[in-house]
């Protein structure tokens, strides 16, 4: 037996909802090259394990990158559901395909652009083995997420000088929770199966639902974890609007290994800038990639991107804390630096920095200290090669606790793997990318790239 609650509810919440279009035909031709630059991220579903992103499971991952064209519509689905792609078998988790969609648009004196996701099935929770004893969660179902980022430009607004507006909104269709039967149910869990359990109108239902999750910030289900509302946000100003909205978070506590696993689940973003008269930037940094195998990738470490328009010429900066993957690799001390800016006659220079304090990979025995890379950018003019130049640094490189000296392009070796230092990849017309080192280890099973700085100019 259980104490089991269900709802339908066909509604949502949104911040400024009612502003958001429906997609329409873009009345300029597909190709267009315009006056601002455009750029979203769409995606279904993304999982972070114990704060390092499990990049494989970026579902349904739609990408507008930085552009100064009107490409029109970009529409991803699922390539795999979660089915034995999360780590560690966790059967806690189970998400249906998605779709999540991209559009670079004119409507009319309307320039935007706007991402779109839609989740069907979540399930969260369920039966799973504890050293030979079968544990039960509690059971959370939702049905029918949506978000939506909207970012646009009116330029007949404000005296034909052009207005920024942004709208975004998401809602949500079913939700369910079962307790097992015995299980502790909380004031704030209680409250929620009350509202559930009144059977009032649908709209009073859901606004009920958001005015709780809002009012406690963080639902804490015990025996499963957290469940919290997304956020949508959103500003505009004289040069630029972006939106952001994504539906729900959640935390999953696995009491098979006592991994916390976070979703975020229906997440749009979008953006639209002005001051990209000599083109766009595509820049980021990544302190670490992790395969394992040909399925899981981990990566992220809250990777950092250039604006479009670039930085005015202001030299940026983010620290991260520290970050783990499974007791292979522990990463400490992660900052990112950028700078990009724009110049008179099609010209642009900019350059993006990764740095790790210090790299610990137990299983090899390998510790790392004081690690960079670096690109430089430089556009002499529009459609003329972007002129580059990459630099990486090691303060210290031992395995086994013996200490390895390597110089730019050299390897090293060793019992279980192989060590590469700076490895140039995706060298193009536009830019260049380098990763300050490449380990590879069992038998190329486990390949870990540290220090990834990518630095990219397009003219359109």
């Amino acid at each position: 037996m259980s104490a089991a609650c269900a709802a339908a509810l066909a509604g949502g919440v949104a911040s400024n909802a009612a502003a958001v279009a429906t997609p329409g035909q873009s009345a300029a031709k597909a190709g267009a090259i315009t006056k601002f630059g455009y750029k979203a991220n769409v995606f279904g579903t993304k999982v972070v394990v114990n704060g390092v992103e499990l990049r494989n499971l970026k579902d349904a991952l739609a990408v507008q990158k930085c552009t100064r064209m009107l490409r029109g519509e970009t529409v991803k689905g699922s390539a795999l559901s979660t089915d034995n792609l999360l780590p560690i078998g966790n059967d806690l988790i189970r998400i249906s395909p998605s779709t999540s969609r991209t559009l670079t648009y004119r409507e009319g004196d309307r320039y935007g652009v706007r991402g779109t996701n839609v989740i069907a099935d979540i399930k969260l929770g369920g039966t799973v083995d504890v050293l030979g004893t079968p544990v039960s969660t509690p059971v959370l179902k939702i049905e029918g997420l949506k978000s939506i980022a909207d970012s646009w430009n009116d330029t007949s607004a404000n005296g034909g000088q052009g207005k920024f507006g942004h709208a975004e909104s998401f809602g949500f269709g079913d939700i369910s929770l079962e307790i097992p039967e015995g299980g502790p149910i909380p004031p704030e869990v209680q409250d929620l199966l009350d509202i559930i359990q009144d059977n009032l109108p649908v709209t009073q239902t859901v606004n009920q639902i958001i005015d709780l999750l809002e009012s406690v910030g963080t639902l804490e289900i015990p025996g499963l974890g957290t469940l919290a509302l997304g956020r949508t946000t959103g500003k505009a100003t004289d040069h630029n609007a972006e939106s952001n909205a994504y539906a729900l978070k959640v935390q999953i506590d696995n009491p098979q290994d006592g991994s916390k696993t976070v979703l975020q689940l229906g997440r749009a973003t979008s953006k639209i800038t002005d001051g990209v008269e000599s083109g766009v930037f595509r820049s980021t940094m990544s302190a670490l990639d992790l395969r394992i195998g040909d399925l899981v990738q981990f990566g992220g470490v809250s990777s950092q991107n250039i604006p479009c328009s670039g930085t005015d010429g202001k030299v940026k900066s983010k620290s991260v804390g520290a970050a783990s993957v499974l007791g292979l690799v522990n990463l400490s001390g992660v900052k990112y630096s950028w700078m990009g800016k724009q110049q008179p006659k099609g010209k642009a220079k900019g350059w993006v920095q990764s740095e790790i304090g210090a790299v610990s990979i137990p299983a090899a025995q390998i510790e790392i200290s004081n690690l960079l890379s670096r690109v430089n950018m430089k556009s002499k003019g529009l459609n003329k090669k972007v002129k580059r130049s990459v630099s990486t640094s090691i303060g210290s490189l031992s395995v086994a606790g013996t200490p390895i000296s390597l110089a730019p392009g050299q390897s090293h070796a060793f019992d279980g793997g192989i060590i590469r230092y700076q490895v140039v990849q995706n060298d193009d017309f536009y830019g260049t990318e380098v990763r300050a080192l490449q380990i590879t280890l069992f038998e190329e099973n486990v390949v870990l790239t540290l220090g990834q700085a990518a630095g990219r100019i397009f003219f359109k």
